[in-house]
């Protein structure tokens, strides 16, 4: 079984709830083999543990107990899948990105800080917000989630088990919940994530640097833009616009160079979108699949 952050996380817990209860077993002359627990003691639930029941890891003992089918297998198997997250930095990060040259060192200056620099870049569609969050993407350790489409779990549990180096937030003004603030707060703050639920308290620490793009800074609350040092950007021009689509197909989308300037063409009479044009490209085998494709949007568009 390939352990998910969450799966390590769950699993490194009930080996410790385990190892506890052995040992007092061990105490009281009983036979630490027999070691039994429930959902409750482990501060687990069952959605927690039930891939690890299916994987054979754990076993379920009567109606209520369960154990770790083997205490020393799990030790090894988390051992084994708990692999250290290389902290480097791609030779051609930021390569394809035409100009903004001081804000690509500024970038690179805060990877390189001992401690977290969050920085937040904003400006309206058609700027390279979309390629320096592409670029970003490319760090090990790197996390991506869309504000607009995170829910308060699915944020808080981002951050609690994935713990992401770099965590990569895009259309950050659609966050409106503020249970995802609280979180992301505490986290850029103090490396703090904390999940209180019915059955678990835990807190969970960790070094990591956020990076987020927004369209408008101007619904974003004061304490969350005083976190980041922020940048405006300002949309690329025609010409600027095709010699970034060109470079980016070619260089990170394997397109042929024909296809790609074709795309950047076509695209830059109506657009400055970087997305779009990568979405067509991923679509389009020929010149002729460009020019449907266009032709269906255009149809259909607004």
């Amino acid at each position: 079984m390939k352990l998910s952050p969450k799966h390590k996380f769950i699993l490194a817990k009930l080996i410790e709830v385990q190892d506890e209860i052995a040992k007092e077993y061990q105490s009281y002359n009983l036979n630490p083999d027999s070691v039994v627990w429930s959902l409750t003691e482990a501060g687990v639930s069952w959605h927690d543990v039930k891939d690890l029941v299916y994987a054979g890891i754990v076993q379920k003992v009567g109606r209520k107990n369960y154990r770790l089918k083997s205490l020393k297998d799990a030790k090894k198997l988390l051992e084994k899948d708990d692999n250290e997250v290389e902290d480097t930095i791609p030779d051609d990060l930021f390569n394809i990105i035409e100009g903004y040259d001081d804000i690509k060192r500024v970038i690179m200056m805060s990877l390189k800080a001992d401690k977290p620099i969050h920085i937040l870049l904003v400006g309206p569609p058609g700027t390279a917000k979309t390629l320096f969050l592409l670029e970003l993407q490319r760090l090990k350790g790197a996390y991506f989630v869309t504000a607009g489409s995170s829910t308060k779990v699915g944020l808080r549990d981002v951050l609690f088990y994935e713990l992401p180096r770099y965590l990569i937030i895009d259309e950050l003004e659609k966050i409106e919940n503020v249970n995802d603030l609280s979180v992301l707060l505490t986290w850029m703050e103090s490396g703090r994530v904390i999940v209180a639920t019915h059955n678990m308290y835990d807190e969970r620490s960790g070094k990591g640097w956020v990076f987020a793009a927004c369209n408008s800074d101007y619904r974003l609350p004061p304490e969350l833009k005083d976190r980041f040092e922020i940048f405006t950007l300002k949309p690329y021009d025609e010409e600027t616009y095709r010699r970034v689509v060109v470079s980016y197909l070619t260089t990170r989308e394997k397109k042929d160079k024909e296809l790609a300037e074709y795309i950047a063409d076509r695209l830059s009479r109506n657009t400055k979108s970087v997305r779009e044009a990568i979405r067509i490209a991923r679509m389009s085998k020929t010149k002729e699949d460009v020019d449907f494709l266009l032709s269906v949007i255009n149809k259909y568009s607004r």
